[in-house]
């Protein structure tokens, strides 16, 4: 498998930030790595996002499907529209528009209801379970377009390794400076730990986005 190194281990002497290594599950999560040292080294898995290479497309849920788009036996776009307010709206934006992107498509996106040129490029994103449209992201954006409850929950409740990373550098930076400067990647709103340094919890200062709890024995 590919995987992408989220920061630099050892000043880039063993692992380089944003690079794509070769590596092979080792057990417990964990990853055989051939680092920058030109052995082979277990790491562990907060270091990593796995590489969009890695995504067998097909395999992936396709959400956002519309008549216009996708044939008769698909609701029209009319029909997914919701004139209600979404809770957690942007939390779920933010997770659509950081996700991998699997494929650039070539030709413009137009708004099916106004004719308008929709900006930007038309992009596929997919996060290892589910795959969308950039088209799908403007329509639920703008017209608050349905989308499956099994996804909202995926994205509300799921913590990709990402989020697990920011979590741990965030008890990191709260029990080395006694403040957390990161913020939460769901909504962008900043942390709070309540604890001590063997059990503790990292929580978004939003209710129900994101926390981890860690317990000692």
């Amino acid at each position: 498998m590919k995987i992408r190194c989220l920061e630099d281990v050892h000043f880039g002497t063993s692992l380089k930030k944003d690079k794509i290594y070769e590596a092979r599950d080792c057990g417990k999560g964990w990853y055989a790595v051939i680092d920058e040292s030109g052995e082979e080294f277990a790491y562990p898995p907060e270091l990593f996002d796995v590489d969009t290479t890695d995504y067998d497309e097909s395999s992936l849920i396709m959400i956002g499907l519309h008549r216009k788009r996708h044939g008769d036996d698909y609701p029209t776009l009319k029909e997914i529209i919701q004139n209600i307010q979404i809770k957690d709206k942007d939390a779920v934006l933010r997770y659509m528009k950081s996700a991998f992107v699997l494929a650039v498509a070539p030709g413009i996106m137009q708004d099916v209801l106004t004719g308008e040129k929709i900006p930007g490029e038309w992009l596929v994103y997919g996060d290892g379970i589910y795959s969308w449209e950039s088209e799908t992201i403007y329509y639920f954006d703008k017209y608050n377009m349905t989308l499956p409850d099994e996804f909202i929950e995926h994205v509300l409740k799921e913590k990709t390794k990402k989020e697990i990373y920011i979590l741990d550098k965030a008890a990191d930076d709260f029990f080395d400076n006694g403040h957390i400067g990161l913020v939460c990647p769901r909504c962008g709103n900043s942390f709070d730990c309540i604890g001590n340094e063997i059990s503790y919890q990292i929580k978004c200062t939003t209710n129900d986005c994101l926390k981890m709890t860690t317990r000692g024995v």
